[in-house]
């Protein structure tokens, strides 16, 4: 499914090569998002940055109808100071999401309609990106620990939590992480519409 985006916000495969046992994808080479935020604060800039580019690779993936279903900072990869999504082996196109109602993804990132068995779309995907938006404020996203208490958290959920105060996030970082996590999947803007606030 890589093979089938061109953006810069995407990471790029060159090809794969096969072993006895398994496949080898060669691709650009980074760190991940996760990997760099663990070494160091981020700057508010650099994180509005980074949402840009990954608002940007999103917007590109789901214009081929392709929802990712496993969006992490884990799965973000930068390069040369630019970010790019990768890892697609959890994504579907649109048109078979409603195939399975199983669980896919990362349950700290997992949005409720997952966690809930209940239809999922390119919304999902948002829900993710909230969480990693936030993850890049804080270090960490907000829900931590036990599977099952994850899901728990998050399928009763009501409203996301809010950035704590001491992290000194501005309104427009705040905003963004609210719109995006909408219990309601109706109600979180496209990755487009955010591009079109930043």
């Amino acid at each position: 499914m890589l093979s089938g985006f061109d953006h810069s916000n995407v990471i790029k495969c060159f090809g794969v090569s096969k072993t006895e046992d398994h496949y080898d994808i060669v691709m650009e080479k980074g760190v991940s998002l996760r990997q760099a935020r663990d070494e160091r604060v981020f700057t508010e800039v650099e994180v509005l940055s980074y949402f840009r580019d990954i608002c940007a690779g999103l917007a590109h993936v789901h214009s081929k109808d392709v929802v990712h279903l496993d969006l992490k900072s884990d799965n973000i990869i930068l390069v040369d100071g630019q970010a790019k999504i990768a890892d697609f082996g959890a994504s579907r196109p649109l048109r078979r999401l409603h195939d399975s109602m199983d669980l896919c993804g990362t349950v700290p990132f997992m949005s409720p309609e997952i966690i809930c068995g209940r239809p999922r779309d390119a919304s999902t995907d948002i829900w993710s990106l909230g969480v990693t938006l936030y993850e890049m404020m804080t270090g960490a996203p907000p829900f931590q620990g036990e599977f099952h208490a994850i899901a728990f958290s998050i399928g009763c959920l009501k409203v996301f939590p809010a950035l704590p105060l001491h992290f000194g996030a501005s309104q427009k970082i705040q905003s963004l992480i609210a719109q995006c996590t909408q219990v309601d999947p109706l109600a979180r803007p496209t990755a487009q519409e955010l591009l079109m606030q930043l």
